[in-house]
């Protein structure tokens, strides 16, 4: 029904996402909040390593086995020292040290540490995004704060919902 072409440089990923994200909706016509907005065209990272290094411990992440989730974790800290401002970058990092330190008991307590550190930095850089309360959630989960774990789910689900005029039965 809709077709469109896209030619950019390589480094121009993130911003070609923005772009055919707007244009969907504009051609869904879906009216976006202007926090919706400002989300879909914020560039998550201008720094070409650092997303290469995102993507590659992204794909970690989907393994099973330790030495890959601590290479992963090695990538994406690797990210982040190039880009301390990376949000989505710190939502995998917290994820990933989630995952270890279920995998790597001996260091259990670096990675809650790290975690922490992780899921607050993401908090810090953009206090409305889904993942990060969900890495809150996952810290306080691992603290045994069912209380705190419960309520920091709820907001990722409640800021990942769709406003009520998006859904339509």
């Amino acid at each position: 029904l809709w077709t469109d072409s896209y030619e950019r440089e390589q480094g121009a990923l993130f911003a070609i996402q923005s772009s055919t994200a707007l244009q969907v909706a504009q051609e869904l016509s879906v009216e976006l909040s202007e926090t919706e907005r400002t989300r879909i065209e914020r560039v998550p990272t201008t720094v070409p390593r650092a997303r290469e290094l995102y993507l590659a411990a992204l794909a970690r992440q989907e393994r099973a086995d330790l030495e890959e989730l601590l290479r992963g974790i090695d990538e994406v800290e690797e990210a982040l020292a190039l880009d301390d401002g990376f949000v989505e970058a710190w939502v995998l990092s917290a994820t990933l040290h989630g995952s270890a330190q279920f995998l790597d008991p001996e260091n259990v307590v670096e990675h809650r540490n790290r975690l922490q550190v992780a899921a607050k930095r993401a908090l810090e850089l953009d206090p409305q995004l889904p993942k990060a309360h969900a890495a809150l959630g996952f810290l306080l989960l691992s603290r045994k704060d069912w209380t705190g774990a419960e309520a920091a789910f709820r907001q990722a689900l409640r800021l990942n919902l769709p406003p009520s005029g998006y859904l339509s039965v």
